[in-house]
């Protein structure tokens, strides 16, 4: 007597079983191939807003090594905008340095939008000369937050530019803070210190 074999294919309650196995293991891959994205993004704009701090800070710091001590003021938060004043030689005429108009680096107020409104704490770290204020560096950062650092691309807190002088020593502080677009707070903060060399 001969039986009939067992039907060929795959039960519907096996079909089931496979989709929600492969459902899961795509969702656990794509949760990780997402996280992988964003984290690869995050750290893309760090190391943007660390190159940019770091340019701005050795700009300030290489000009300001040359600044006249008797000249140099350190401003706060109670003397007006976080900043400092210099003057740097510019020659010498019949034995004698000749000086530069005041430099000054501080920060000032920067028009900057965050989530569709205005930020009034978002900052520019600039140079100023004779009255002509330059933002630091020269060069546009590809931030979705707009405006702030060193020129566009954050936010320097109101104590985000913090110098303070010992004797011929000065201690220089840059804080940058950022949002990116996954809303995710990005902060570096930077220090270096500068002895002045130079004295009228």
């Amino acid at each position: 007597m001969k039986t009939n074999p067992r039907p060929q294919g795959f039960s519907l309650v096996e079909v089931l079983i496979v989709m929600a196995i492969l459902s899961i293991v795509m969702g656990a891959l794509y949760a990780t191939i997402f996280g992988s994205s964003s984290t690869f993004t995050s750290n893309t704009r760090m190391g943007s807003i660390q190159e940019d701090a770091r340019r701005a800070l050795d700009d300030l710091a290489n000009e300001v090594r040359l600044a006249d001590q008797k000249t140099l003021l350190v401003s706060g938060p109670t003397g007006g905008p976080n900043g400092v004043t210099f003057n740097v030689p510019t020659g010498i005429v019949a034995g004698v340095v000749t000086w530069s108009s005041p430099i000054t680096y501080q920060l000032q107020p920067a028009a900057q939008m965050v989530q569709g409104a205005a930020d009034s704490t978002a900052q520019n770290l600039v140079r100023i000369q004779t009255g002509v204020a330059n933002g630091l560096p020269q060069r546009k950062c590809d931030f979705v937050s707009q405006g702030g650092i060193v020129g566009p691309g954050g936010v320097v807190s109101p104590q985000g530019l913090v110098i303070t002088k010992t004797g011929t020593n000065l201690l220089i502080t840059l804080t940058l803070t950022i949002q990116d677009e996954n809303r995710k707070t990005l902060q570096t903060i930077l220090t270096t210190s500068v002895t002045l060399r130079n004295s009228s």
